[in-house]
Formats: structure tokens, sequence, C-alpha cells
């Protein structure tokens, strides 16, 4: 099998929430699958409500395209939206939002302090959540000759590319592919077929 290098990035199954308390703050971190800014807005307002008396509800959510927002919500300017984006976009995470509920206890930490805790909340509810690959996929149709079909199906096959045929006058093949392999598929098809095969992306 080829040994692409495609973009990998990752989302949570489902809802998780974990706490953890730092000089007597009481920090809630809840991790949230979601497919747009609308749902991701909805959830915010519902987290602020069922943790109406909290003194903060820090949030940061990320979706595909460079979609993203943060806010600190009444905590100093990057001591907490920041981190706890920061932490989400290193984990290559998207179409998920955490919400950081804060009780504060009296003890003020500091801009340090906060950023420490924040990242650390992020940190505790991603090792509770269920995180999977989201593996993005290229189709490309192939369409030949019957005399060359051959050369195609033995290439796919040798690298176990997931595909279907369908014989009419001519060949056509669909290849579904990780994104970022097209590029190198292609060059090798148009390598092995002399140039004889047609192909196009049919999806990205």
């Amino acid at each position: 099998m080829l040994n692409w290098r495609c973009s990998r990035i990752f989302t949570v199954k489902e809802e998780a929430r974990e706490e953890f308390i730092e000089k007597k703050s009481r920090f809630i971190a809840t991790i949230f699958p979601i497919n747009s800014k609308e749902e991701a807005e909805n959830i915010i307002q519902r987290v602020k409500k069922e943790f109406w008396d909290a003194k903060h509800n820090v949030y940061a959510y990320i979706l595909p395209n460079n979609i993203s927002k943060y806010s600190d919500d009444g905590e100093p300017q990057g001591t907490a939206g920041l981190p706890v984006f920061t932490v989400l976009n290193k984990k290559e995470l998207v179409n998920v939002l955490v919400v950081v509920t804060r009780y504060f206890g009296g003890v003020l930490l500091g801009k340090g302090g906060l950023i420490r805790a924040y990242s650390e909340s992020v940190k505790n509810v991603l090792e509770k959540a269920k995180i999977y690959e989201i593996i993005e996929k290229t189709c490309i149709e192939i369409e030949c000759e019957y005399s060359i079909k051959d050369k195609i199906l033995d290439y796919i096959t040798k690298h176990e590319i997931q595909h279907t045929s369908v014989f009419e006058n001519n060949v056509k093949f669909k290849i579904e592919t990780p994104k970022g392999s097209e590029n190198k598929i292609i060059e090798d098809i148009v390598q092995i077929t002399n140039n004889k095969a047609n192909y196009r992306i049919l999806s990205e």
C-alpha cells in the first residue's frame, strides 16, 4: 500500500465533561461535537444558562475552512479563550467546541496561572473525550479503453485503492482516496498508460 502523506484532522464523537480545582477555583471543561457556528453559539448559551452563577464561561470552537472563535468571557485578555483554542488547534481538532466554566475561589491566579489552568482544563477533558480521526477523501474518475484497463486495475489492486468499475463503451474506474494522494495516483496512471487514460477529479 502506498504511504502517502495526507493531512490528518480529528474530532470528538460525543459530549464529555471534566473538572478540577486550582487554588480554590473550580474549572469545569465541557467538550462538544459541532457542525456549524449556529450550533456552537446555541450550545454556549445553553452552558451559560446551566452555570448561570459562574463567574466565567470561556469557550473556543473550530470548524472546517479555518472557521474559529474564542472568548475570554471577562478573564484578562489572552489568558483564557486563546489557551483553550491553542490546545484544540495543536491537537488538530475540528468540528469541536469546548466551554470552560470557572467558579472563582477567591485566590487570584495571575496571568500565567490562568493560562495554565485553562490549558489544563482542556487537556483533562480531551483525555476523557472519544477522539477519532477524520479521513478526508477525494473521488477520481478514470476512463480508458479496454486495451489498457488491466494496467490500471493491477495498479489499483496492488495499492489497495478503494474503487468501483463500470464497463460500457470504455471502462470507467471511480477511485476514492485520502485527500492529498490524488496527484500521486494520477501521475502514476498517466505513466503506466502512456497518457492514454482520461481522468477528472469529481470531488475534493
